[in-house]
């Protein structure tokens, strides 16, 4: 590429920002309990607690089709932004500038780069956060069975926000961004853990006390930003079901239980019905999806 780039690598680019997939994920969590004041002191305006003042503490590593490969790690507070109820990124830790220039620029993430460490070892596994000789974030997990695959999702609330070029306040009002995961889970091991936060001078996580740690799990799987929304669109598009139908159908098709191979005729036969975009997607998760050849020719 140069720097003035094709209509072809544009596009090529635009695919890569608007349908990111995060796959072979490996995290592990724990969750706890802090004070609610320091929720409702930590989180900015527009989002509110939930009255569960849970925080997680994650580390893990992942692949991409946007960023390659790479390590990293976050600190998360349940918010609620009307109807809404996720998780608001109150810092986040990659290991290289990919991963920290896409989250940054696309959801307003506060990415910083560090170096982080997971390891496992039989049931028991251990992560680390570590910047700038501090140790940040420390978890240690003592892992039950594997619970069996399953589906699920996620939201995610940033602020994007750019400084002012004069150096004071911002160039313009700050954007709360709502980020929409679906994730398509192989492994899920429930545990015990524990959590340490450290402190850094540019990072005081040691802020948040840790009351009480009420669950730890280690999860192996795919993310993406607009799997379903892909489904969505190109059903709502292409039939005339209701969105309850539609809703029911994809929640059918996800199930682990019905997912199984997925062979080249069926791809086809879907693109065929659907379009080159969700048969290129469909391929990319073709460990993930339903056998479609019956629906697709329906």
């Amino acid at each position: 590429m140069g720097f003035v780039r094709s209509q072809e690598e544009i596009a090529r680019i635009q695919q890569a920002l608007s349908k990111p997939r995060f796959v072979n994920a490996e995290m592990l969590s724990v969750d706890f309990l802090t004070h609610a004041s320091v929720v409702e002191h930590l989180l900015p305006p527009g989002l509110e607690a939930t009255g569960t003042p849970r925080v997680t503490a994650m580390v893990g590593r992942w692949q991409s089709n946007c960023v390659g490969d790479f390590d990293g790690g976050a600190i998360y507070l349940e918010a609620r932004h009307g109807d809404l109820v996720g998780d608001y990124v109150l810092a986040m830790y990659m290991d290289r500038d990919q991963p920290i220039i896409y989250g940054r620029e696309l959801f307003g993430e506060p990415k910083k780069q560090a170096t982080s460490r997971l390891h496992k070892s039989g049931t028991h596994m251990n992560a680390r956060i570590d910047r700038y000789g501090a140790a940040l974030i420390e978890l240690e997990v003592e892992l039950g069975e594997d619970e069996g695959p399953s589906t699920g999702a996620g939201i995610n609330f940033n602020y994007k926000a750019i400084p002012a070029t004069h150096g004071i306040g911002l160039e313009w009002d700050a954007a709360l961004t709502c980020a929409r995961f679906e994730s398509i889970v192989r492994v899920h091991r429930a545990g015990r853990g524990l959590v340490r936060l450290g402190h850094g001078v540019h990072d005081p996580l040691d802020e948040i006390p840790v009351v009480e740690v009420t669950g730890a799990r280690y999860v192996e799987g795919d993310l993406t930003e607009l799997a379903r929304e892909a489904m969505r669109r190109a059903l709502s598009a292409r039939t005339t079901l209701a969105p309850t139908e539609i809703e029911a159908l994809i929640d059918l098709a996800l199930a682990p239980e019905n997912r199984v191979a997925i062979e080249d005729g069926a791809l086809r036969a879907f693109g065929s019905r659907f379009g080159r975009a969700e048969e290129e997607s469909l391929r990319q998760r073709v460990r993930e999806e339903v056998d479609l050849d019956d629906f697709a020719t329906a």
